[in-house]
This record gives C-alpha cells, structure tokens and sequence, in this order.
C-alpha cells in the first residue's frame, strides 16, 4: 500500500512540474513561495535551492553553510521573472519528458558536431541571398536594408520565431525583462512593391512568452517593421507604459530562430547581407 502510494505521489508531481495542463501554469506561484514554505522545506532541500542561488541572495555562516538573505522573497524581480519563465516553459510543453530526452539528446549531437551541416545549410541561405537584394543599396550601409527588403529576398519562412528579448524600468524604476516569442504565420511578398511586402506572427497574449495549450494568441498582420513589431510586444505584455519606454534598436533585441536553431540576432543577419 505503501509504495503504491509513493508511486502516485510521484505520478502526480511529474504531471505537475512537467504536463502543459498542470494547475501551476495558471497559479499564483509568488503566493506559494513566501518565506513561511521556505520553512517548510527540510535542510537538505533548503539547501539544494540554495546552490542554485547566486551569492548575492544568500549568506555564507561561520560553519561554512549559507542561508537564504532576509526579505528575499519581498519584491524580487528576478524570482517573478524565473516564476513566470517557469510557467511559460511549463505551458509550451517545453518540460515534458520528452521534450527533455530530446534537449538532451540535441545537447549531445551539438558536442559532436552533428549539427554543423545543417548551420552551414542556414548560414548559405542566409548569406547566400545577397544577389537578390535591393541593388540600390551600397554595401556596407546597412541602415538601407529595411524589414520589407529581406521579406522581398526571401529571407524568412512561415514557421520562424522573432524572438524579443529587452530590459526596460517600469513605473517603480525595476528593471522588467520582457520577452515574446513572435510565430511568423504568413508572409506577403508584392512584386510589384518590394518595399510593401510584409509578415504576419502570433504572439502570445499579456506576459506570456509562449501560447499556451488551447491559446490562439493574438495574429498581428502586416507587419513592415522590427519597430512596429517591438512596440506591438509592448503593447500586449502591458508592463511599460509607452511613456517609459526609451529608444533602442529594435534589430538588436530580436534573433530569429528555425527549427529550434538560433540563427543570430535581425543585427547581425543585415549586416553579414551587406559586408563587404
């Protein structure tokens, strides 16, 4: 009876930490961890959490042992951004156990090289377009090259994902990490106006990174610009006001990723299209 038990427990933990349907993904994780659960943990958990802490949020004592600082549980930004991280990894599925075998699995191909011939395969398709490009525009005057002329070239493919990664301060002055996943779901080329070609993506909605299991996030159509679609993340993330929001280069806070492979930064993909 006794290990049947035991066997459940640990069904249900997994189903919990791991499955896109666990109550967790909706929970107000900051409302569980408080310094009063911390109690409840044995030493030995106490301090397995507390090797994964930076040195700043805890105290070395005279026996070599370290403690938990006072008040870390009160406003800590980086614990929210972890929790929500937590939650949004939890939603997309990214946890179940298969999904870990095969990170697990691609960490393993990477350290042997596996993956290089598939880099390369990208790196040509990326590099390789630079025929295709507007003819006007000068090599090495990056600045030309718009959205719309690497949309023309045939740069991007439904199904890529415009990862937006930026750390602003909100109304309190803290530092707020924001960050979204935008899913390109179609792209518009006109050849009779390059210059008007356009993309559409599905971005999760509020200050979820990922959709969650049964979301249709929010479709944002024609999309021309990093800076109309960086201002459009903010917008549905809520968390800076527009009036907070300071100037920045939209092609540095968005890398593209396909098929699970970071491809660079929308930066470093205009400048190698137009190095000399």
């Amino acid at each position: 009876m006794a290990m049947k038990y035991l066997s459940l427990q640990s069904s249900l933990s997994q189903y919990l930490f791991t499955n896109p349907g666990s109550c967790l993904v909706s929970a107000n994780l900051s409302s569980l961890l408080n310094a009063h659960t911390w109690q409840l943990l044995t030493t030995e958990e106490q301090n397995s959490c507390l090797e994964l802490l930076p040195t700043v949020d805890k105290v070395r004592l005279e026996d070599g042992t370290h403690r938990i600082i006072e008040k870390f549980f009160d406003h800590n930004v980086f614990l929210q951004d972890s929790l929500r991280d937590f939650q949004d990894d939890l939603a997309a599925g990214h946890l179940l156990p298969q999904q870990a075998a095969k990170a697990e699995q691609a960490s393993i191909d990477r350290a042997a090289g596996r993956a290089d011939d598939f880099k390369d395969a990208q790196f040509e398709r990326y590099w390789g377009e630079k025929q295709k490009l507007d003819s006007g525009v000068v090599a090495g005057e990056t600045t030309n090259l718009k959205l719309t002329t690497m949309i023309a070239a045939s740069l991007f493919e439904v199904g890529d994902v415009f990862k937006y990664l930026r750390t602003l301060r909100d109304q309190h002055g803290q530092k707020v990490t924001v960050e979204k996943d935008c899913e390109v779901v179609s792209i518009h080329y006109k050849a009779s106006d390059p210059k008007g070609s356009s993309m559409s993506f599905r971005i999760a909605p509020g200050r979820s990174r990922y959709l969650r299991a049964g979301q249709d996030g929010i479709v944002v159509d024609k999309v021309l610009s990093l800076g109309a679609l960086e201002t459009t993340c903010l917008d549905i993330d809520e968390t800076i006001p527009r009036q907070l929001r300071t100037n920045g280069n939209s092609w540095k806070v968005f890398r593209l990723q396909r098929k699970t492979t970071d491809v660079g930064s929308l930066f470093e993909i205009r400048q190698q299209n137009f190095s000399a």
